[in-house]
């Protein structure tokens, strides 16, 4: 016996009569097929439907059936379905389509069909198959209570029956139904039949009820019998089999008990069956087993790639990204008639996952609903449909269903309402997919969000309206509709509505837009005879759903009854102006009050919905937990300083942070709850400003419920050390558990993949992934790769994904290099979701439901501070009227977490959506070598620094740019929905950077400051000392940053806070500009003394501090660090050109052009010794190779060793001997040499200057292209303040000829730097003196009788030399081991390195 251990149908060894039964009849013709066609057979375990059937719904499953022999061949493919035929009633005439479901289904094949007779009892159907001449009080027939139908029986030899015939299309569309089985999963293997047959005849038997004889015991035992009876329909429910419902089952089983008659001698056969009976039919053979193979489906991707000529591939996916449940097998051409009954195809399917719940209210609305079901999808679509009971649901997802579509899953809590009886029926037949929710897990459900955001605004609006209550019904439905055309900032909404998501059509919001709830309007009464008004006052609730006209709306009339009215208009102001009506309109509202009443007085205009102190409470006990307020009301008026503003009293910084902190050995993600308190209920410890100093302590709890105390400074350590310099929390990854791919994933069944194209691509892949701390998250591909790629590509191989497309391209290069890449145990992946440990919002309605959780207000603290400070950037119009001509953008709140722990939100603008402006969008920027010079003439005129930033720089110019927005939650209930205009440049409007930098330059204007020529964003202003010397004072702005020069800068800044807000301790000596540290420095005299004269200096110090530790914590991911045996910025001998290394993949090509603009940044701060490699290195951006990317970790070992170095901004004036300048007469080789002095100069002021320049070539330094290198550095007195270090544009053939185009661009750079310190008001000494280490350049530059042999070099020659005749510079020799330019044209031993580095830094 094949034996199936998952059967579908039953695995129970059945009689071999059934079998056989069949076997004889397949294959054999009756010309009579419908004459007593339907046998009944108390032996076969299911209905097989045969000729005069038809397939009435699409198979569910197909089984092969075995026979109990061997002997007999097994049935292939044989569905399980609903099977329907006629039958004729004999008297009336009427024909019933009777329909079987989960019938196995043979067609023409079987020419009888067999009824399982307890198949139908256990449908609720009384069964008698007794003929009459064997019990006389048998009827002998089948009896269907439900539709009050009784079935004769006719008997063909000794087997009951009854006649049926095959349904035509018209029957199968019009006659009546009758269900002689249930749709539930038929299981008659189940042992349960058996014991609840036990358990009954353990208590009933034989037992015969006495009549006439209260005293008899058995008539006692009765309540045990349908106890018992109970206890059966228990455990045919855990079985998933649907017992019908009612009494009729205790009817039935008492009926099973015989009733003795005054005869009890009667025929003897009475309520017996013969055994043999029978056993008479020999062909009768019984099913043994169902095996069933998987699912199957009808139209396989070789059917549709033959019949559509496509491809098998693109079949594939058009099968994919298809449903086919329209489709039907046609087993027989009577089959082809069937209009199979398919109520999923009459309304569209709607994908995704959607969310339902039920929403109560304590006060019935005018049509008495009492609550209603809100529906959701969780991006931004609502539906909301009142009920007068529970009860009432499943009619609401009718009403989903017919106004928006099918929902593919349907999402509940575990109400019994939302997941049994009609709900459930609805959702069968309609084949969605039910789930529920985890109890107590409210947050699994969308709806419960939908459901307090509809409420708030409900209560709002009856608020705001004055409406009465029990109008709520129209409100919520207002709300919702509002809600639904909304801009969604939901990622699958990309800025549409939450309506154009679902239904793919842009919604048009007129009938929604033309009145506001509850407004007064006219509406038009045709039935109003003369010389009565046919123009009626009343109230708009909505629009009119389901109404054939879509400009239909609801109006409320004095009656208090809703009627739906076309011809509406609003009430004009005049017309509210006037006395009649006026008074017209207040006797509707007494009216109304009358017969609905409940009304709330409503808000006057100067009463603004902000803080509980201005807004009245809302009307409690409308919603079920109305006691719970949650409006997030935007209350300028109480909102104080800027977020950046915090004392450490005002915040509790540590309170909510998710921290990993060591329990039992291991390291636990525990949450920090609130403050230790001493007996004395005072908070134990201090605060300090010092992190380490703190000694606060905290009572933090851990998953597994305990709590233990901990001081601030563990927490702190903790979490800085858990972070990284963005503050971006990590996860210890303990295993990898899962993977799932979506429809962007590339597979390998794909068209291009198959024929060759292959893209390096881990798109549409997603990990699960368990943590340490017993948290399990889905993470992208692309980001575990990056953090864990060894124990990816290890899960891939054990998955078997290793050759899907995603993984193929990279998993083998990992193994192979497995041993080499040192693996940690514990490996990092950063999250983007916390920050310090504590929870980044995304979003206000985010931020606000994380302060409700963890029982703070800090994210609503700093979005009211950042609302407070940009309310002038905002102006509401008078009816909410935009100009003409303006655009609507979208705005989002950015959300913060500074490195103290505040919480910090800043609202932009989505400047992306608007057309870039014609004129400049750049803000102040001032460049670094102004602020190198800066910084020099404070040491040299003995002047002050000062810097400051200025709060909400942006927000104080007005914006050129017509746009406005629609406000948000963070605006606040009263404005939520407004549209707003945007009156100033708020950040994140391509403009605003322009408009600050103009507005800034008008106010330093009106300070009688004027932009230098030379560098737009220093600002300058001439003044005398206290002793009359003059001097420029300066003002240098980048973006909102300020540093003022100054011998007062006070009187500066004092002027600049005048007409900004500072920052509060902003303003101070500088101590960090630019990302550089800033502070004073005191030279050595020659004599070991310290000069007492201060000087400024700037240091990368800190900057690279921070670079290095990014650095070695991503090494340290890869088990690997930084080299600490480097003397020298690169590997001795290395050279980049010459690399030939692998080439980089996308992600490390992209992390090494990050790491190389940070070293370009720390070259600018003044690491000059490090300039070399990186401008090589940055010759390959395009193209690195590992040996480039090793390169560069390089040079930050270089860096972590020697780390220390500052550019200080000496004054000294150095001296050179004037022998070694050669002094000539030019007038004849150069007659009209001279100088240039621009024409707009300002009057020099000060000390004097002198400059001078070190240039350097280094001839054929390029390996490949044999192109030279230029050096050069520019001092002005002995500071340091430009720098350059360049391949040259062409090959030179000699070092004359690269020297000598080194030389031209120093020219270049000098003329630069002299031009900007002359616009600067700088009075220049000399000509600038300009040091080179090759001969021969040296002489014929500086000898006016020389000349040149070599024409390509021509250029560079006389441009040289004309500077020389002009007295813009003058040159020396410089021997090549003292050239400072040395250092900025080729690679060098440390020895040399570090000789010529100390003599530019300190």
């Amino acid at each position: 016996m094949n034996k199936t251990e998952n059967s579908l149908v039953g695995t129970i060894p059945l009689s071999t009569r059934f079998v056989k039964a069949i076997c004889a009849r397949i294959g054999t013709s009756d010309d009579d097929s419908n004459d007593r066609n339907c046998e009944l057979d108390s032996h076969a375990d299911t209905v097989c439907a045969g000729k005069g059937f038809v397939m009435y719904e699409k198979p569910n499953r197909f089984v092969d059936v075995h026979p109990y022999s061997e002997e007999y061949q097994p049935l292939k493919d044989i569905p399980i379905t609903t099977a329907a035929t006629v039958w004729t009633h004999e008297t009336t005439g009427q024909s019933y389509l009777l329909l079987f479901h989960e019938a196995l289904y043979f067609g023409d094949r079987l020419e009888k069909s067999l009824i399982c007779t307890n198949q139908l009892r256990e449908h609720g159907l009384t069964v008698e198959d007794v003929p009459r001449q064997f019990n006389r009080k048998s009827t002998h027939s089948i009896r269907v209570p439900a539709h009050d139908l009784t079935i004769p029986l006719e008997l063909s030899g000794i087997i009951s029956c009854f006649a049926t015939h095959t349904p035509t299309e018209d029957e199968l569309e019009n006659l009546p139904q009758v269900t002689m089985t249930s749709s539930a999963t038929w299981k008659p293997h189940s042992e349960s039949f058996a014991d609840a047959e036990e358990n009954i005849r353990s208590i009933a038997g034989t037992m015969t009820i006495c009549k006439g004889d209260p005293n008899c015991m058995a008539a006692s035992a009765m309540p045990r019998m349908i106890a018992a009876a109970k206890s059966y329909r228990t455990s045919m429910r855990n079985e998933n089999l649907d017992i019908h419902r009612g009494d009729d089952f205790y009817d039935r089983l008492i009926k099973t008990v015989t009733v003795a008659s005054d005869d009890m001698t009667g025929d003897g056969l009475t309520g017996h069956r013969d055994p043999d009976i029978y056993e008479t039919s020999a062909e009768v053979k019984r099913i043994s087993s169902l095996s069933s193979g998987e699912r199957r489906s009808t139209i396989t991707p070789e059917l549709l790639a033959r019949r559509w000529c496509i491809s098998l591939p693109k079949a594939k996916k058009t099968l994919n990204v298809t449903t086919q449940a329209g489709v039907r097998n046609v087993l027989t051409p009577s089959e082809r008639k069937v209009r199979k009954k398919a109520p999923w195809l009459k309304y569209p399917n709607v994908k995704g996952r959607w969310f339902a719940d039920l929403m109560h209210s304590q006060v019935p609305s005018i049509h008495g609903h009492k609550g209603a079901t809100v529906y959701t999808n969780g991006q931004g679509f609502e539906e909301i449909y009142p009920w007068k009971t529970k009860s009432n649901h499943p009619d609401t997802l009718m009403s989903l269903i017919q106004d928006v579509g099918i929902p593919q899953t349907l999402v509940t809590d575990g109400g019994k309402e939302l997941i049994y009886g009609r709900a459930q029926e609805t959702c069968t037949e309609y084949r969605i997919q039910q789930k529920y929710t985890v109890p107590y897990s409210p947050w699994q459900n969308a709806a419960e969000t939908s459901i307090k955001e509809i409420k708030k605004g409900t209560r709002r609006k009856l608020r705001l309206t004055g409406a009465p209550r029990r109008t709520w019904s129209y409100a919520a439905k207002w709300v919702t509709d509002v809600r639904r055309f909304i801009a969604n900032d939901h990622p699958s909404c990309d800025g549409r509505t939450g309506f154009e998501n679902v239904t793919g059509s842009t919604p048009d919001i007129s009938p929604l837009a033309l009145f506001d709830f509850w407004e007064p309007v006219w509406y038009y009464m045709p039935v109003e005879k003369f010389p009565y008004e046919k123009k009626v006052i009343g109230r708009w609730l909505g629009i009119a759903h389901n109404c054939t006209d879509d400009m239909a709306y609801v109006i409320l009339p004095e009656s208090g009854i809703p009627m739906t009215r076309k011809d509406v208009w609003a009430l004009s102001e005049d017309e509210l102006k006037t006395p009649a009506v006026a008074a017209a309109l207040a006797s509707y509202d007494v009216a109304i009050k009358e017969r609905i009443g409940d009304r709330e007085e409503r808000l006057s205009e100067e009463e603004p919905e902000v803080n509980s102190e201005h807004f009245p409470p809302v009307p409690t006990g409308l919603f079920d937990g109305d006691d719970e307020e949650d409006l997030e009301p935007f209350a300028p008026e109480h909102l104080a300083m800027d977020a950046d503003d915090y004392t450490p009293e005002e915040l509790d910084e540590y309170l909510t942070a998710e921290v990993l902190l060591p329990l039992g050995g291991e390291q636990v993600r525990a949450i920090v709850k609130k403050r230790v308190k001493d007996d004395l209920d005072r908070p134990v410890g201090l605060r300090h400003a010092n992190p380490i100093l703190d000694t606060r302590q905290y009572e933090v709890e851990f998953p597994d419920g305990s709590t233990d105390a901990f001081t601030a400074n563990m927490i702190a350590e903790n979490l800085f050390a858990q972070t990284d310099m963005e503050g971006r929390s990590f996860s210890i990854v303990k295993d990898i558990v899962g993977h799932r791919k979506d429809e962007h994933a590339v597979n390998k069944t794909d068209e291009d993949y198959i024929n060759g194209i292959k893209r390096h691509t881990t798109a549409g892949w997603h990990l699960e992934v368990e943590f340490a701390d017993g948290t399990t998250e889905w993470v992208p591909l692309k980001d575990l790769k990056d953090s864990n790629c060894v124990e990816l590509a290890e899960y891939a191989v054990a998955s078997q994904i290793a050759d899907e497309p995603a993984f193929a391209w990279w998993v083998r290069k990992i193994l192979r290099r497995r041993d080499v890449i040192i693996k940690k145990v514990k490996t990092r992946y950063w999250k983007r979701t916390h920050k310090f440990g504590i929870e980044l919002p995304k979003s206000v309605k985010e931020a606000y439901a994380i302060d409700r959780r963890t029982g703070t207000d800090f994210w609503r603290t700093a979005i009211e501070k950042e609302m407070k400070n940009n309310a002038l950037a905002f102006e509401f119009r008078d009816g909410d009227e935009m100009p003409v001509g303006h655009k609507h953008i979208d705005c989002h709140m950015v959300f913060d977490i500074k490195s103290d722990l505040t919480r910090k939100a800043r609202f932009v603008a989505g400047g992306h959506q608007t057309d870039p402006p014609k004129e400049s969008i750049y803000s102040s920027v001032v460049t670094r070598d102004s602020v190198r010079i800066a910084f020099m003439l404070a040491a040299l005129n003995d002047l002050d620094v000062l810097s400051a930033d200025v709060q909400n720089a942006y927000l104080n110019a007005l914006t050129n740019e017509k746009v406005y927005t629609t406000a948000g939650p963070e605006f606040g209930p009263a404005n939520c929905g407004r549209p707003v205009l945007i009156v100033r440049a708020l950040y994140g409007l391509k403009s605003s950077g322009a408009r600050w930098r103009d507005h800034m330059a008008a106010t330093l204007r009106d300070g009688k400051f004027k932009s230098c020529p030379a560098d737009p964003d220093v600002w300058m202003r001439p003044n005398v000392k206290l002793d009359g010397t003059p001097y420029w004072e300066y003002v240098l702005i980048y973006v909102d940053d300020c540093l003022a020069i100054s011998h007062d800068p006070k009187a500066i800044m004092d002027f600049l806070s005048s007409r900004y807000t500072l920052k509060a301790g902003s303003v101070k000596e500088p101590t960090e500009y630019l990302g550089a540290e800033i502070r004073k420095h005191h030279l050595m005299n020659p004599d070991g003394s310290q000069d007492p004269k201060a000087r400024w200096s700037m240091s990368s110090d800190l900057y690279v501090k921070r670079a290095l530790a990014d650095v070695e914590r991503e090494l340290a991911e890869i088990g690997q660090s930084l080299s600490n045996k480097v003397s020298t910025p690169l590997s001795n001998e290395y050279r980049p050109e010459l690399d030939v290394t692998p080439e980089l993949d996308a992600r490390r090509a992209n992390y090494y052009q990050g790491l190389i603009g940070v070293l370009r940044w720390i070259v600018e701060l003044g690491r000059i010794d490090i300039i070399v490699p990186i401008a090589l290195l940055s010759r390959f951006l395009a193209l690195p190779r590992e040996g480039h990317l090793e390169q560069v970790l390089h040079c930050f070992a270089y860096l972590k060793k020697y780390d220390r170095s500052s550019i200080v901004f000496d004054d000294t004036v150095p001296v050179f001997e004037e022998s070694r300048f050669l002094k000539a007469y030019w007038g004849e080789t150069y007659p009209d040499a001279a100088d240039p002095l621009p024409h707009n100069m300002p009057e020099p002021r000060g000390r004097a200057v002198t400059t001078t320049c070190f240039v350097d070539a280094d001839h054929a330094g390029c390996r490949v292209t044999r192109r030279s290198h230029t050096g050069i550095i520019l001092f002005v007195n002995r500071t340091p303040v430009m720098w350059y270090s360049k391949r040259q544009n062409t090959v030179e053939t000699s070092t004359f000829g690269s020297e000598f185009v080194a030389m031209k661009t120093a020219v270049e750079q000098i003329e630069g730097l002299r031009y900007k310190l002359r616009m600067m008001g700088v009075p220049l000494d000399g000509p600038t003196n300009t040091f080179c280490d090759n001969e021969s350049v040296f002489k014929n530059a500086t000898l006016p009788e020389s000349t040149l042999k070599k024409k390509h070099c021509a250029i560079a020659y006389h441009r040289t030399r004309e500077a020389i005749a002009a007295g813009i510079i003058r040159v020396a020799w410089e021997s090549g081991e003292t050239n400072l330019a040395d250092i900025l044209t080729k690679l060098m031993p440390r020895p040399r390195l570090h000789e010529i580095a100390k003599r530019i830094l300190w």
